[in-house]
C-alpha cells in the first residue's frame, strides 16, 4: 500500500509509517498494520510512536518529536502535555490500509441479493470536471493545446484516470518524471528547467527535442518557463510545489513568544 501511496505523493516514507521531520512537523501518517499500541477509533487514534522494540525506555526523538510538534500543545518530555485546541495543531493527513480497518466507516454485509446471477453491473461513471481555475489557465495556455485537447477525452474516467494520463502527458522528455518547471518546446512536449539548462549546455550542435522521432523542432535557448502549466500541475498534482514554505509548528512558536532572561 505505502508503494501506491508514495507512487501518487499521498505519503512520501516508504519503510516509517510517518513521514516528517523535527521543527517541522508530521505531514503524513499511514496506519498499514495492526501494530502493537495502535488503536483507531474512526475520529481519534492512538499512535504508539516508532516501531524500534530495542530502546527501552522510549525517548521523544526523531519522528517521535516531529508528531509531538504537530500539536497544539507545550513540549513536555516528563509529564507529557495535553492539547487546548486540536483544530489548531499542524494538519496530519492519515492513510488507512484495508488490514488495519476502516475506522469511522461501518461495513454491513449486503443482504439484498440480485434477482439474476452471473449478471454484470456496470457501474456509472462520474466524470471529472476541472475547477473554474484551472480550466482558465488551460485555455490561457496555447503552447500545450493539442495536449490539452487529449487530455479532455479522459475527464469522463473520473478523477484517477484523468491525472494518470496527466501525469503521462507532461512527463519531463528528459528525465521521464512529471515537470519541474516547466519549459514548453515548439513541438509540443515538455522539459524541466533543470535538465533543459543541461541540455543545452551538452548540445554541440542544433539543440533538439531528445523524445521526437519525426520531429525536427529546434529547442531555443532563450525559451522561458510555462507559467500557466506550472499554476495548473501545483493546483491538480499534491506535493508538486516543493519551494513551498511549510508550517511553523506550534512548539517553536511558544519558543519565540517566551520573554528573553
Amino acid at each position: 500500500m505505502r508503494n501506491d501511496v508514495c507512487f501518487w505523493g499521498v505519503h512520501r516514507s516508504l519503510e516509517a509509517s510517518m513521514c516528517g521531520a523535527i521543527n517541522v512537523g508530521v505531514q503524513s501518517l499511514c496506519l498499514s498494520d495492526s501494530h502493537e499500541g495502535d488503536f483507531d477509533h474512526g475520529h481519534w487514534l492512538v499512535v504508539a510512536g516508532g516501531r524500534d522494540s530495542k530502546t527501552r525506555p522510549r525517548k521523544l526523538a526523531g519522528l517521535d518529536l516531529a508528531l509531538a510538534q504537530s500539536c497544539y500543545a507545550g513540549l513536555n518530555v516528563k509529564e507529557g502535555a495535553v492539547s487546548v485546541d486540536w483544530m489548531k495543531g499542524l494538519p496530519i493527513r492519515l492513510v488507512r490500509g484495508h488490514r488495519f480497518g476502516q475506522g469511522i466507516v461501518d461495513e454491513r454485509p449486503l443482504k439484498r441479493k440480485l434477482p439474476v446471477e452471473g449478471v454484470t453491473l456496470k457501474k456509472e461513471r462520474v466524470a471529472y470536471v476541472l475547477p473554474p481555475t484551472v480550466n482558465a489557465l488551460v485555455k490561457e495556455d496555447l503552447a500545450n493545446g493539442s495536449n490539452w485537447e487529449d487530455l479532455r477525452a479522459h475527464l469522463e474516467f473520473g478523477y484517477p484516470g484523468f491525472i494518470a494520463a496527466l501525469v503521462k502527458k507532461f512527463a519531463c522528455c528528459v528525465c521521464k518524471g512529471v515537470v519541474k518547471e516547466p519549459i514548453t518546446l515548439s513541438c509540443g512536449h515538455n522539459a524541466c528547467l533543470l535538465c533543459y539548462q543541461k541540455l543545452v549546455a551538452e548540445a554541440s550542435d542544433k539543440l533538439r527535442c531528445p523524445r521526437c522521432t519525426r520531429c525536427n523542432a529546434v529547442v531555443q535557448e532563450d525559451a522561458g518557463v510555462n507559467r500557466h502549466l506550472d499554476q495548473i500541475l501545483n493546483a491538480l498534482l499534491p506535493g508538486y510545489n516543493s519551494k513551498k514554505a511549510a508550517p511553523k509548528p506550534f512548539s517553536l512558536l511558544l519558543k519565540s513568544k517566551q520573554p528573553k532572561k
